[in-house]
């Protein structure tokens, strides 16, 4: 097999020079160079050792994405892993971090501590964490010791890389479009909302909709339960029960594509009977019948900018942390119906 010092020579450069080109550090590398070294690369079949490099750089090519799990509390009922958002979300970091040349790792534990140590263990040069973990950010800030982006998060007492949506504005963008098609009695289905900082946003938001509107909002109308298609079917079911109630804002696609299943499994039929509207915008929403009205967030974009963020802090380790809020939009399809 051809060593990193044959294509060297083969290429005209030096050994410093390939190694930045296949550890992605071309700001000193010309483009032309650089395709040069790829394309002996290429056609020798040469793999880096991965080992070596890791022992060279102190850090190995790999990023780690880790999901809130089993110890925060208000996922404690959840695999959140399994979620069709956080496996769409998964997917799209997972594209942009290879495109860089990098490899993601799932990381995972029962504390956050473990999180850290396992993350240590691996020597990975940056960490994205997803949602959950704002209690934690300081800690992880302070032990983990590599570049680091927050995805979904509410923290606000220091300097950290984040990147969110307004989950604020959509829960007013969907009470709204209910209240605007003349729907009197709104129901709010989510997971306990005190214990997730997200889920509130999307609530108070839900609440200043019905202020603007004048209209009182009835507590009783809040159910809770796991953010699932099994746990929609069981609000479906219960909202069903509640004949004032003709529209439903759901906290996620997934629970409100189980809450219409509940509701058919009630006698009664979405919208006819009952409107719905999702959040999120992931593909399964164009796919169910009927398709459903959702809150979409532009979850391309987030994955994009959740990876340039992070990858300009690992080529400039002095560069300052910054925070970005992608904006979100209401896409009307078939599952709400206007009653004015």
């Amino acid at each position: 097999m051809i060593t990193l010092k044959e294509i060297a020579q083969e290429a005209n450069v030096s050994p410093m020079t390939v190694s930045n080109v296949i550890n992605g550090n071309l700001k000193r590398v010309s483009k032309e160079t650089a395709d040069r070294v790829h394309a002996i690369i290429k056609k020798n079949n040469y793999v880096p050792n991965s080992a070596a490099r890791t022992l060279s750089t102190k850090s190995s090519m790999m990023i780690a994405l880790c999901i809130a799990d089993n110890f925060y509390t208000d996922l404690a009922n959840e695999n959140y892993s399994q979620s069709p958002y956080n496996i769409d979300m998964i997917g799209i970091i997972q594209h942009f971090v290879e495109a860089e040349g990098y490899v993601l790792l799932l990381c995972g534990g029962e504390t956050p501590q473990e999180i850290i140590d396992n993350m240590k263990t691996w020597k990975v040069a940056g960490a994205i964490f997803l949602a959950g973990f704002d209690s934690f950010i300081p800690k992880i800030e302070k032990e983990l010791g590599v570049p680091t982006v927050f995805l979904d998060n509410v923290y606000s007492d220091g300097a950290i890389s984040s990147i969110n949506i307004d989950d604020y504005y959509g829960g007013v963008l969907a009470a709204r479009f209910l209240l605007n098609q003349g729907h009197q009695n709104l129901a709010f289905a989510s997971n306990i909302i005190h214990e997730n900082p997200l889920l509130e946003l999307r609530y108070k938001g839900f609440l200043e909709a019905h202020r603007q509107k004048n209209k009182d909002f009835d507590v009783n109308c809040v159910f809770n339960g796991p953010i699932t298609y099994e746990g929609g079917i069981k609000i479906g079911k219960e909202i069903a029960r509640h004949p004032e109630i003709t529209g439903v804002v759901a906290t996620a696609d997934v629970l409100a594509i189980g809450i219409i299943e509940g509701i058919r499994l009630s006698g009664l039929s979405v919208p006819d009977d009952i409107s719905i509207i999702g959040f999120d915008d992931i593909p399964m929403a164009k796919f169910v019948s009927p398709k459903l009205t959702t809150i979409k967030q532009n979850m391309l974009e987030k994955g994009k900018l959740t990876t340039e963020e992070l990858f300009r802090l690992i080529e400039d380790p002095k560069a300052l942390p910054e925070r970005k809020m992608l904006p979100v939009e209401i896409v009307e399809r078939f599952s709400t119906k206007n009653l004015n």
